[in-house]
């Protein structure tokens, strides 16, 4: 039987640069596509390259470079829709906001006793009368020493503490008061276990240690991750290099966009292996100014650096702001360096 005869016209051949062309739409569409059916994807890249991508259109370079937060005296206004992890500049202490688009927000850590006279203020000028998470990371002063009168001054939702060993359960002042706010304002404690997960607003917020009982408080620190969209956020607390190493071999640790690094920048913190796993784009230290204990540490900012990660500290820029809407992140800073 005769073959069939189509009818038609015939193809035009197509010129290289016609097929250039094609291939790069082509490349475009499939990753606008990985993007929009796995957002996760782009946290996962080493370094977070998507964020640099779109800081380098900003701000040019790739690297970040922060805004002034207090240019005029007053705070510039930040952009809408965003999800914010502020840095609280608290000196030689450690005081990180969470807040949401919506409003909802957790607080961990609330500095050294005297440093809620800045951390209470701060938390009203931005309208929050409500706290919906309040984490102590461990139970040392310069963490929770200011935490009684927040639980004093602020609504609570869930307040969660570290299942710390009986043997080294503190008796401190810082402590006991703490405990006893808690108890007068009729609150419950949850204690913080590796793998739960609660939300905060459209982001979400997930417990990752400590994973085992530890003899150093440093190392009964709780360990939180946020994530937002493709953007995640990691704090750390005081974990040293063995809950760290005990957090790696559990498998809980996974790329973070940011990083505030443990015990304030120790070298017995942020160890290379913890770094290389997280692989954070920027990293925040909350230290102060002319600090006795030399934080941060020489060997730690040498490992930071060394992974390419952005430094943003407070003693050196004060409070720093770090914002995204899921995608995008950006910074701002009490002052400049």
């Amino acid at each position: 039987m005769p073959a069939r005869k189509t009818r038609g016209r015939r193809k035009k051949l197509q010129t290289p640069r016609q097929w250039l062309i094609g291939g790069a739409a082509l490349l475009l569409f499939a990753g606008l596509y990985l993007l929009h059916i796995n957002p996760q994807w782009t946290a996962r890249l080493p370094g977070g390259e998507q964020i640099s991508a779109v800081l380098a259109e900003l701000y040019g370079d790739g690297e970040l470079s922060p805004q002034p937060l207090f240019p005029d005296g007053t705070a510039q206004e930040l952009p809408e829709g965003q999800f914010e992890l502020h840095m609280i500049d608290v000196g030689q202490a450690l005081s990180v906001l969470l807040r949401a688009p919506d409003g909802e927000c957790a607080l961990i850590d609330a500095g050294n006793r005297g440093d809620e006279e800045r951390i209470c203020p701060y938390l009203k000028s931005l309208g929050l009368e409500r706290l919906d998470y309040l984490i102590a990371t461990h139970m040392h002063a310069d963490h929770i020493g200011g935490m009684d009168e927040v639980v004093k001054e602020f609504s609570i939702g869930r307040v969660i503490l570290p299942d710390t060993p009986e043997e080294i359960t503190p008796t401190t002042k810082s402590y006991t008061d703490l405990l006893s706010a808690i108890s007068d304002k009729g609150y419950r404690i949850t204690l913080a276990k590796p793998g739960a997960k609660y939300p905060l607003g459209k982001a979400q917020l997930s417990i990752l240690g400590p994973v085992q009982d530890y003899e150093d408080l440093n190392n009964t620190s709780v360990v939180t991750r946020v994530d937002y969209g493709a953007v995640s956020f990691l704090v750390t607390g005081d974990a040293e290099k063995t809950a760290e190493q005990d957090m790696l071999d559990s498998r809980r640790v996974q790329p973070a966009n940011v990083l505030i690094a443990g015990h304030h920048g120790s070298s017995t913190a942020s160890s290379a292996a913890f770094l290389s796993a997280v692989r954070p784009a920027y990293i925040g230290i909350s230290c102060g100014e002319g600090n006795s204990y030399g934080h941060p540490h020489k060997e730690a900012i040498e490992r930071m650096q060394k992974i390419g990660s952005t430094i943003l500290r407070t003693d050196l820029y004060g409070t720093v702001i770090f914002y995204t809407d899921g995608q995008a992140l950006g910074a701002q800073v009490e002052r400049n360096s």
